[in-house]
């Protein structure tokens, strides 16, 4: 294949010297034609496959639409081509006759030996060809697809809500007393004497009105009805204190919230919100301060960090005295808590019934 390039930039084509000749003579192009430099210059017309000889020593240019290509007039020797088989062993001829012996013929003087012939010289290598001219440079790819939006963000978890405080029971309402007796009524008043009848003459007078009979005495009132039951007839006595500030905690503990209580049997219910700069261990109990000593009533333990979270805490005491019942609360791990919006709730009921389903009270 001998090399072929184009002008002005162009890609880079090579034409075999067998092709482009039939390529001219098709065209009617004259050998004439040819610069004696034996290069031939054509232009290869785009997307149509036309060729056309030029003689660029003449000023003959491709146009902007051809792509200019050229080639060696006479070309590189194509490569030996492979032997072909051997063909077959013909046929063995038949014997002919044997001729008659010949007279011997007299041996011939021996000639001189000849001269050993020169040792041929090796031929020299072909010079290597010039390395073809450099590829034009690929179109750029298209650009990417645009990779998929990363996943959103997890959104913080919102704290439970507190527990509801319980509402207080009402007691029973007493049955109402029998009504009391209505009182005798009084005699009526005698009627007064009826006036005298006047004469035929004149009309006379109408008789004076009797006057009104006193009023009877009152009956005596009923009995009063039964007390109701339960809180001795006086309904159900609720307590309730609230702390809606923050309370800073740490080891030493804290009371934000705390209410006094009679004697007697009491449902008691807290709730509290809770959050710490740096995560800790914070410990809230349900306390009453009895004057035998502190009685712990229900408690519970949570781990605190950032987030604002909320615990609560149930419990269903007989107290045989008074004495306050407060929410206490503190770390057990060193740091500090804040502790928000604290409710105690309390309800003094005249019997219990608790059912537990193992969660303890």
């Amino acid at each position: 294949m001998s090399r072929a390039s184009l002008g002005r930039g162009r890609r880079v084509l090579f034409v075999s010297a067998a092709a482009a000749a039939l390529v001219a003579a098709a065209g009617g192009i004259a050998y004439s034609a040819i610069p004696s430099a034996g290069v031939i210059h054509a232009c290869y017309l785009n997307g149509v496959g036309s060729l056309r000889v030029i003689d660029t020593s003449a000023g003959q240019r491709c146009r902007r639409n051809e792509t200019a290509i050229f080639w060696d007039q006479h070309g590189t020797a194509g490569p030996v081509g492979p032997t072909g088989p051997a063909g077959p062993v013909g046929a063995t001829g038949a014997t002919g006759q044997s001729g008659p012996a010949g007279a011997t013929g007299t041996a011939g003087a021996r000639g001189a030996t000849g001269a050993a012939g020169a040792t041929g010289t090796s031929g020299v290598a072909g010079a290597t060809g010039p390395a073809g001219p450099a590829g034009p440079t690929g179109l750029v790819g298209p650009a990417g697809a645009t990779g998929p939006a990363g996943p959103q963000g997890i959104q913080g978890l919102v704290g439970p809500p507190g527990a509801t405080g319980l509402q207080g029971l009402i007691g029973p309402s007493g049955p109402a007393g029998p009504q009391g007796t209505a009182g005798s009524r009084g005699a009526k008043g005698d009627t007064g004497d009826t006036g005298p009848q006047g004469s035929a003459g004149p009309k006379g007078d109408t008789g004076e009105t009797g006057a009104t009979g006193a009023t009877g005495p009152q009956g005596p009132a009923g009995p009063p009805g039964p007390s109701g039951s339960g809180g001795g007839g006086s309904g159900t006595d609720a307590y309730a204190g609230r702390n809606s500030g923050i309370t800073s905690v740490d080891e030493s503990g804290a009371e934000p919230v705390s209410v006094d209580l009679p004697d007697g049997s009491w449902v008691i219910s807290a709730k509290a919100g809770f959050s710490a700069a740096s995560p800790t261990t914070l410990v809230c109990s349900l306390v009453a301060h009895s004057s035998g000593g502190d009685l712990t009533l229900d408690s519970t333990t949570v781990d605190a960090d950032s987030a604002l979270r909320g615990l609560s805490l149930l419990a269903t005491p007989t107290i045989a005295e008074s004495m306050p019942v407060a929410l206490s609360c503190a770390t057990s791990s060193g740091g500090s808590a804040a502790v928000t919006d604290v409710q105690l709730v309390a309800v003094h009921v005249s019997s219990l019934v608790v059912t537990d389903a193992g969660g303890g009270f």
